[in-house]
Formats: C-alpha cells, structure tokens, sequence
C-alpha cells in the first residue's frame, strides 16, 4: 500500500516472520533501484537486523542508499557499524544512510563513525514520540552540503514509538 502511494520501486528486507505479520525495514523510490543487497547484520543472539543497499538511478544521477534498523547493546551497534562503513567505503556517488541507529551513548557511537565518511547528518530528537528525548533515528549524507533541511513530523506519533525523519537533499550540490 506504501509502494504503491509513495513510489514505484521498493524492496523489503524481513527479519523476522510471526504469526502476525513481519518485521524490518523497506525502502520506497519514485526513481529505480538497482544493484540492490539485504545484507544481515545479525549479531550472535540478539534479534536479527538487516541493511538494504541499493543505488537508485534518477534524472540526477545515481546515489548509494543504505537504510538499517541497528540493534539496541553496544556490542552490538560496533559490530553493525562496521559492517554499514564497509557498505559505505569507496564510492564517487552521493550516498545516504538513514535508519533507526539506535544510538543511546556517544562512546563508540553509531553517529561518530558514520559522520567520519558521511559529514551531512540529521540531528532530530525521536524517541519516545510522544516526548522525544533520544535522537535515535537519522539522515547522514557524503558530500557535506547535500542537506537542504531536516524536520520531524509530530503528527506520526500515532504510527509508531519513533518520529520519522524527512530531509530535502539537493544533489545538483554534489557537482558543483
């Protein structure tokens, strides 16, 4: 239903199937997605994480996306983190990494290792959505300038636990 009213591309990336539904991330684009990968970020026992990366191919351009739901132990996030910046490493694209990071302490924090390689972050408070205290869920960008503007939308927290992050991105910034 999101797909179809959002965009006409989107892939999906389950982590895990119950009896009343599944659970993960997708990704939703008006413009193609090629080259696209679930990867598992699964670490030892915790619940199962996954990542979606995938370029999407506008009249722009082409931009490396990767969007995630990180896990909640520190242990776990340094694990995770590594494997998104090997994601991340090496491209000429504008590239993206959004999700929900899950990122409580700035010690070995998600968002200091990631603003190393993707300088252009959102910094909204998210979590819990009806009082958001923790800035858990972001928007980071490579090259610095890309981010117009960042907001939430209060009027989500009927949804879900989190705001949502909306950002404009201006990629006709990247060749200049």
């Amino acid at each position: 239903m999101l797909q179809r009213a959002l965009g006409s591309h989107g892939v999906g990336a389950r982590a895990i199937s119950t009896a009343d539904g599944d659970y993960g991330q997708a990704l939703i684009s008006r413009w193609p997605l090629v080259n696209t990968e679930i990867h598992d970020l699964s670490f030892r026992r915790r619940e199962p994480r996954r990542a979606i990366s995938t370029d999407m191919v506008g009249p722009f351009g082409s931009m490396r996306i990767v969007a995630t739901h990180l896990g909640l132990s520190l242990r776990e996030r340094r694990s995770q983190i590594n494997k998104l910046l090997a994601m991340l490493g090496g491209r000429d694209d504008p590239t993206l990494a959004m999700g929900d990071f899950n990122d409580w302490f700035w010690a070995g924090s998600v968002r200091r290792n990631l603003a190393r390689v993707l300088p252009d972050c959102s910094r909204h408070r998210t979590f819990p959505a009806v009082l958001p205290l923790f800035a858990l869920d972001g928007i980071y960008l490579w090259p610095s300038g890309l981010l117009v503007a960042s907001w939430t939308d209060p009027e989500a927290r009927t949804l879900s636990d989190h705001l949502p992050v909306i950002a404009d991105i201006d990629l006709g910034r990247a060749n200049a």
